[in-house]
């Protein structure tokens, strides 16, 4: 029997990452060839949000996995499609197609929630550094020979030759 090499979970996750990403990619194509007449507009909005789902889920998928670089590398993936077709879509699309109120207002949500996604990644950012930093100090104290409590100057016998004064009312 062959034993798992390391890079087994690595291959795994990474042909879990493509499945995800070809599963999206199909479930993209039936919403823009579903959607009735010439909806385009619709068909990429609907596309734009769904990614942004997909980035959630994927997101959250991570915590399933003590190494998730390629599940990382798809959740930015689906993260930038959304944000991307949801701006380009809402910049570029027919007068026809939407007021320009709603436009505005749909413009001004994206906005806001992707400025909420560049604060959240720069904490989580700054978490990992912090973490990396730390394990890097745990380990440089483990490998430490443990010390003695007698090897500490106050633990020896005094130097100065006094020695701690009888009490009050003690015979000499």
């Amino acid at each position: 029997m062959a034993q798992a090499t390391p890079a087994a979970p690595s291959l795994l996750r990474g042909a879990l990452a493509i499945v995800l990403a070809a599963i999206a990619a199909i479930v993209f194509l039936l919403v823009y060839l579903g959607l009735p007449g010439n909806d385009h507009v619709g068909a990429l909005l609907s596309i734009g949000v769904l990614s942004l789902v997909f980035a959630l889920v994927t997101y959250f998928g991570q915590s399933l996995s003590s190494s998730a670089g390629p599940i990382e590398a798809v959740s930015w993936g689906f993260t930038g499609l959304g944000f991307g077709l949801l701006l380009l879509t809402l910049g570029f699309a027919p007068a026809s197609t939407m007021s320009f109120t709603g436009r505005l207002l749909d413009f001004l949500v994206v906005l806001i929630g992707l400025a909420l996604v560049i604060v959240i990644a720069g904490w989580r950012w700054r978490g990992r550094a912090l973490d990396t930093a730390r394990a890097a100090e745990h380990t440089a104290w483990t490998r430490r020979p443990p010390t003695n409590a007698l090897d500490y100057p106050a633990a020896g016998p005094s130097t100065s030759g006094s020695t701690v004064p009888p009490k009050e009312g003690a015979p000499r």
